[in-house]
């Protein structure tokens, strides 16, 4: 439970959640567009902006199957180990 709630807190840092996103170094700003909570920030604002969002809309896709899947693949592992 330590190790998500510490992993969450640095992926909202990262993102500019808790931060502003442009006082961070370049580098995090480009790695920060390609984490779960840097594109749920931009499709929230896109949606305040009332701007295009087919982007994130895809990308939030493209990640949920994803991590589905794995989510599946450790389980029925997990399953098969019992």
């Amino acid at each position: 439970i330590i190790l998500q709630f510490v992993g969450n807190i640095v992926l909202c840092y990262i993102s500019g959640c808790f931060y502003p996103i442009n006082f961070l170094p370049e580098n995090m700003i480009q790695v920060s567009r390609y984490l779960p909570t840097g594109v749920a920030l931009r499709y929230l604002n896109a949606i305040i902006l009332q701007e295009r969002m087919e982007h994130e809309l895809i990308y939030i896709g493209i990640l949920s199957i994803a991590l589905i899947g794995v989510t599946m693949w450790i389980h029925k592992e997990t399953l098969e180990r019992w």
